[in-house]
């Protein structure tokens, strides 16, 4: 591929900040308590309001949509030497997000089930969704964690190799895998991955043409 201006690439491009605007707007329609980890009770509320299927959804979309930006990265890095980095940073990327998913899932569509009864006085509905989170599924949300952390790292020190950009877009890029895998239960860390993805996301998708080939990686 021409490594100058691709109509579809860029459209895909578009889907990282897109995919971070939709995440973001998903985690400050949910509120702080997305689980029972920290605070049962405020979980329980939340769970039960009318926002929050509708809010975990955008978060679902908001980690899935930025696959074709993801996809666009390799393509934009591939013929500038880069593609060993690139292709390792994509598929750690795709995996992480896709090994996240059931936990996701978990959060959504049975939190609301498990509050009802949590609220009206029975024990261990709560403990359900802990265990579900933290049980055997432990391991499979810690390789998710690794991979996208791992992943958008990859794809941005393949960037920071090829193309110049500002340091501060391949930082944010970076860091953004870590913030959004690490900090699940943890809410003003993920508001600033998201803020982070879509930062470095619009960069990528507005600013960055870049031009000849670099050194194979």
């Amino acid at each position: 591929m021409n490594p100058k201006v691709n109509i579809a690439v860029d459209a895909r491009l578009a889907t990282l900040p897109i995919g971070g605007i939709i995440g973001l707007a998903g985690v400050l329609m949910r509120g702080p308590h997305g689980t029972p980890l920290v605070d049962e009770d405020g979980w329980a509320e939340a769970a039960l309001s009318a926002a929050f299927v509708p809010a975990h959804l955008a978060i679902l979309v908001g980690y899935v949509l930025p696959f074709l930006g993801f996809w666009a990265l390799y393509e934009r890095l591939r013929p500038l030497g880069a593609e060993r980095l690139a292709s390792w940073g994509f598929m750690l990327s795709l995996w992480g997000t896709a090994l996240a998913l059931p936990a996701l899932g978990v959060a959504a569509f049975a939190g609301p089930e498990a509050a009802a009864p949590f609220r009206e006085g029975l024990d261990g509905f709560a403990d359900l969704i802990t265990s579900a989170l933290l049980g055997p599924g432990l391991y499979v949300g810690i390789a998710a964690a690794v991979f996208y952390s791992v992943g958008p790292g990859l794809t941005g020190y393949a960037i920071w190799k090829t193309a110049s950009p500002p340091r501060s877009v391949v930082l944010l890029f970076a860091v953004h895998g870590v913030l959004l895998s690490f900090g699940f239960g943890f809410y003003p860390v993920l508001v600033i991955g998201w803020i982070s993805l879509i930062a470095s996301g619009s960069w990528m998708a507005t600013w960055w043409r870049p031009q000849g080939t670099g050194s194979r990686i």
